[in-house]
C-alpha cells in the first residue's frame, strides 16, 4: 500500500504497531497474583450473595443450602446486607450522614451540622463561594478538605477537584486522607 491509499493497514503495519509496545505488555510470564481474603470480607461477600439470592426469589432454606449455613444465618445475612444498603443510601443524602458513615467515631456538634449543611448547599450549586471562619481544631478541615471532596466525587465523578493549601505537605496529607475514604 502506498502512503495515499485508503483502507485498513496491512499486517505489516499492525505488526509494527505491536512492536512499539513495551516488552512487558506483550509477554505473559505465567505468574498469577494470589489474593488473601479476610474473614470480614468473606462475611460481606456471603451477605451480599444472600441478599442477591433473596432478591431473585430464593427461600431462606435455598440460601442456607447454597451457602452451607443454617436458615437463621441466612436470614441474618439478608437482614445485615439490607441494613448495610440502607446505611449507604442514608450516607449519600448529605455530607453530615456521609461523614458519620465513613468516620463512625465522629461526633456531630451543632457547629459541624451548620458547616455540613452549608457545604451541602455548595454541592447542590446554591452557593458559588463560601468562606468558613472558625477557631482552630473545630472540624473545618475534616469536613471541607477531607470529607467534602470524597462526597463530591461520589456524586459527580467526572468533576475535577483541586485541593490547595499554604503548604504542599498539608495538601498532600489531606489528599491522601481523601483517597483512603
Amino acid at each position: 500500500r502506498g502512503p495515499l491509499s485508503k483502507g485498513k493497514p496491512g499486517r505489516r503495519a499492525a505488526r509494527r504497531d505491536r512492536s512499539k509496545r513495551p516488552a512487558k505488555a506483550r509477554r505473559f510470564t505465567g505468574k498469577v497474583a494470589q489474593v488473601e481474603i479476610s474473614e470480614d470480607m468473606r462475611l460481606k461477600l456471603r451477605r451480599r450473595q444472600a441478599l442477591e439470592l433473596k432478591a431473585a426469589g430464593a427461600s431462606y432454606r435455598q440460601i442456607a443450602d447454597r451457602q452451607g449455613t443454617s436458615i437463621t444465618t441466612a436470614f441474618m445475612d439478608v437482614q445485615e446486607a439490607a441494613g448495610e444498603l440502607l446505611r449507604r443510601r442514608h450516607a449519600r443524602q448529605n455530607l453530615e450522614n456521609f461523614t458519620s458513615y465513613t468516620y463512625p467515631r465522629y461526633i456531630v456538634e451543632p457547629a459541624h451540622a451548620l458547616i455540613a449543611s452549608t457545604l451541602d448547599r455548595v454541592v447542590r450549586g446554591e452557593l458559588k463561594r463560601l468562606m468558613i471562619f472558625a477557631p482552630p481544631q473545630h472540624g473545618k478541615s475534616e469536613l471541607a478538605s477531607v470529607r467534602l471532596p470524597a462526597f463530591w466525587l461520589g456524586r459527580r465523578p467526572d468533576d475535577p477537584i483541586i485541593l490547595t493549601s499554604y503548604g504542599a505537605d498539608l495538601a498532600e496529607d489531606k489528599s491522601r486522607q481523601v483517597r483512603e475514604i
